[in-house]
């Protein structure tokens, strides 16, 4: 189960295989971050042919206009499912990683939180107005005030909560289980840009 949620951020990209003109259009969600390996296997795809991006609104990512597009996408979204014949997904949802059981998001009322900078928590999870946010820049800093008490747990994603697991295994760490679901899904004819990103995914990205 937990394999099956791993997200995610949400991708999507769609690709004009035929297409032999030496510029590639690439279209970016307004709003999204695209995660880096992402963006660097299409470029290492496309290398040798000029890429123009542009940020469009997610109703206007489409294979009619751009050779691929990326952005994020909710599992219940139907933008994720039946467009195009070949795709490879990635799930991505919150986790907790403490010394006692997190796993609704109710049970961080009164607590301290810690998230890491990059992971934009208030996406996946509600935020409970009696719990203490804080913000870190790296997974040791958040495992030392674990440790300490400066803070009662961790919200992160499944690859964050892994690490913090192996450097510490007294920490629980568990899905929260109200937490929304984003898809991270590849969309293309080309198998070739399909396979290449699916090994990214495999690799554990």
């Amino acid at each position: 189960m937990k394999k099956m949620l791993l997200l995610l951020m949400g991708v999507m990209l769609v690709c004009g295989c035929g297409n032999k003109d030496n510029t590639v259009k690439l279209a970016i969600e307004e709003g999204y971050d695209c995660p880096k390996a992402v963006l660097e296997a299409l470029y290492d795809y496309y290398e040798g042919r000029e890429i123009t991006v542009t940020e469009v609104k997610q109703s206007d990512l489409t294979s009619d206009k751009y050779d691929a597009a990326a952005g994020g996408v909710n599992m219940t979204s139907s933008l994720g499912y039946g467009l195009w014949k070949s795709s490879v997904i990635k799930y991505e949802n919150a986790c907790a990683a403490g010394y006692d059981d997190y796993r609704f998001s109710d049970d961080f009322s009164g607590k301290r939180a810690g998230v890491p900078a990059e992971f934009n928590y208030s996406r996946y999870i509600t935020i409970v107005e009696g719990c203490e946010y804080t913000t870190y820049k790296n997974t040791e800093d958040i495992l030392s005030d674990l440790k300490a008490g400066a803070i009662d747990a961790a919200v992160c994603d499944t690859e964050t909560a892994a690490e913090l697991k192996e450097a510490d295994s007294s920490l629980r760490v568990n899905d929260i289980l109200e937490s929304n679901i984003y898809e991270y899904v590849v969309l293309s004819r080309d198998i070739d840009l399909i396979n290449s990103l699916d090994d990214i995914i495999g690799e554990g990205m």
